[in-house]
């Protein structure tokens, strides 16, 4: 959609890529067999859920050794995703670190006040400097999102924990890994009996 607002020029553009996508997303969605593209227009991750169903379905009906087989790639798998998981919030935090923010800033004036740095062009200064900015930003919104992502999963803690009949095994749901967040998925949209 991006490319097809992309041949759009001006005004029009503006105007007409984003109703343009909701109303194409809204008929891929009605013919059946279209229905895996309008998943990707949308934000919502039913067909995962339904995915990892139809699998653990097909695993079960399988021979003892390939189920053993099966088992060692499921650790594998979890265990890089634990390792990936502390690895992007180990970057998550020190992006959202003040103390990182200060050592980019000061890389940026470093940059601006070198000698090479007056020696461009007109457009390779003002390029740069809207790099720079461009690099500062990138600390600042996620600071900002770090810190809404904290109030806001307080907030949802205060709400599940005041609530009697609520499931107190959505508490703290940010801190459980993916696995253990696709077992409470399950756990929600298969139906109550």
């Amino acid at each position: 959609m991006l490319i097809a607002g992309a041949a759009l020029r001006g005004y029009p553009r503006h105007v007409l890529v984003i109703p343009l996508t909701v109303f194409i997303k809204h008929i891929l969605d009605l013919i059946e067999s279209l229905k895996s593209w309008g998943y990707q227009l949308s934000d919502t991750m039913p067909p995962l859920v339904e995915i990892i169903l139809d699998i653990e379905e097909i695993v079960k009906k399988l021979p003892r050794n390939k189920l053993r087989t099966i088992d060692k790639m499921k650790r594998i798998y979890r265990h890089s995703e634990m390792v990936f998981e502390k690895i992007t919030t180990t970057f998550t935090t020190v992006l959202g670190n003040s103390i990182t923010f200060i050592l980019a800033l000061a890389m940026v004036v470093f940059w601006l006040v070198n000698k090479e740095f007056y020696m461009q062009d007109v457009r390779d200064i003002i390029r740069d400097i809207i790099h720079g900015i461009t690099f500062l930003s990138l600390f600042i919104i996620q600071k900002s999102f770090s810190r809404f992502s904290v109030l806001l999963h307080l907030k949802v803690n205060e709400l599940v924990s005041s609530h009697k009949p609520a499931s107190n095994t959505v508490l703290n749901v940010e801190d459980k890994t993916e696995h253990d967040l696709i077992k409470l998925s399950k756990e929600y949209t298969e139906p109550k009996v």
